[in-house]
């Protein structure tokens, strides 16, 4: 299972709580989004879906570690089997201490 936690990134806040639910905030996203999160397993990638059905629509992203995530279109999970360059990847969340 993935750790719950809070995670920040270009003017995005996402918060995952214990019991599968998450709140996403900041200038990315027009209003606040609240949710469901699940972690699931593609071939060699993990990833984290948020789920929301009052906004509809989901966001994914690409497991890096424990406290790094980094957002991908599901067509293109290629982006996470090459080393993350935090000056040119977009969509990098980190956990916040």
């Amino acid at each position: 299972m993935f750790p719950a936690g809070t995670f920040g990134g270009d003017d995005i806040l996402l918060i995952l709580d214990n019991r599968g639910k998450y709140s996403l905030s900041g200038g990315a996203v027009e209003k606040p989004v609240h949710g469901t999160w699940t972690i699931e397993k593609n071939g060699r990638h993990t990833l984290l879906r948020l789920s929301s059905r009052s906004q509809g629509g989901n966001w994914l992203f690409g497991v890096r570690s424990k406290d790094t995530l980094q957002a991908v279109d599901e067509d293109k999970l290629n982006v996470l089997e090459r080393p993350l360059n935090a000056t040119e990847d977009a969509g990098i969340l980190t956990r916040e201490k």
